[in-house]
């Protein structure tokens, strides 16, 4: 069995396991809400642009785990994504007219989060594929033809092939959990990179424990924050714009632009067993020629 079919019967089984979930909704009664679904779609046409990260789509599931001890919660978490990335300019076959590569990133991920008051570290995993075999081009080529754009030739993506990355995250709060630091750390063959920085939090409740800062399901149902903050992220490698770290059979490849600075705004609301999260971000160009981007995260989640 080839690493497509793979990934494609590993989403068809979280598909059925997501219906399943969405059934037992209808008619839980238990208001504790120890699990949620989320659906989460970036993009950066909201600022009359179509390049870089030019879009993507998350479907996930979190549930929360027995407390580690009376001070430590945890949660579980399973997400599969699609990223959609290309050049400024993608209409022609034309390299010389690129400022990075075509490339699609399909993928499925797990995370083990542990929390404290005012305290959080989290472990995640991801094995996706990339190249034709991940259904960017496919998608994007679709939905430029049903609204009547340019279709993007996706000329020389990066080709396919498998990855797996670790990602470890540190969150750690000060001043009653006003001010937020953020460290981030990624090693795999996708990309690697290490990320630091600082957020202001105004949140109805502050204690990490029963607020939804940092993804997390909060004992809350009635909750809100909003966030801003910037970070300074180092990038080593970056495979969706440098191709294959070990196998490289890109035929067009750029090189990453390594000192990025990326600044963001959040703002959170759930009401009873719903939410909605949206996030603008901000980055400095990955690619010397190119330019920054900014996109918008929009998150609608149910929580039972």
């Amino acid at each position: 069995m080839n690493n497509f079919s793979l990934i494609l019967r590993c989403i068809k089984s979280f598909s059925v396991f997501l219906m399943l979930l969405f059934f037992n909704i209808l008619y839980a009664q238990n208001e504790s809400y120890k699990n949620r679904v989320a659906i989460q779609h970036d993009n950066d046409l909201y600022f009359g642009t179509d390049l870089y990260y030019s879009a993507g789509n998350f479907v996930n599931y979190t549930r929360v785990l027995k407390p580690l001890n009376k001070t430590h919660e945890r949660q579980l978490k399973f997400e599969i994504g699609q990223q959609t990335f290309t050049p400024s300019r993608k209409s022609k076959p034309d390299t010389t007219r690129f400022d990075r590569p075509f490339a699609g990133w399909l993928y499925l991920s797990a995370q083990y989060k542990i929390t404290s008051i005012n305290k959080s570290i989290g472990l995640q995993t991801e094995v996706g594929l990339v190249g034709p075999q991940s259904l960017a081009g496919n998608v994007q080529k679709s939905y430029h033809k049903f609204i009547g754009e340019d279709i993007p030739s996706w000329y020389l993506e990066i080709p396919n092939n498998f990855h797996i990355n670790f990602k470890g995250n540190y969150i750690k709060g000060f001043l009653d959990n006003k001010l937020i630091t953020i460290s981030e750390t990624s090693l795999g063959s996708k990309d690697i990179f290490v990320s630091n920085g600082v957020s202001f939090l105004f949140a109805k409740e502050r204690n990490f424990l029963k607020n939804s800062f940092n993804n997390r399901i909060g004992s809350l149902t009635s909750d809100f924050f909003f966030s801003a903050g910037a970070k300074h992220k180092y990038v080593f490698y970056n495979s969706l714009i440098e191709g294959d770290l070990f196998n490289n059979k890109a035929l067009f490849i750029k090189k990453t632009q390594p000192n990025l600075f990326v600044a963001n705004v959040d703002f959170f609301y759930r009401w009873n067993s719903y939410s909605i999260y949206i996030s603008y971000q901000f980055n400095t160009k990955e690619v010397i020629k190119a330019k920054p981007q900014s996109y918008l995260a929009i998150a609608l989640s149910t929580f039972f």
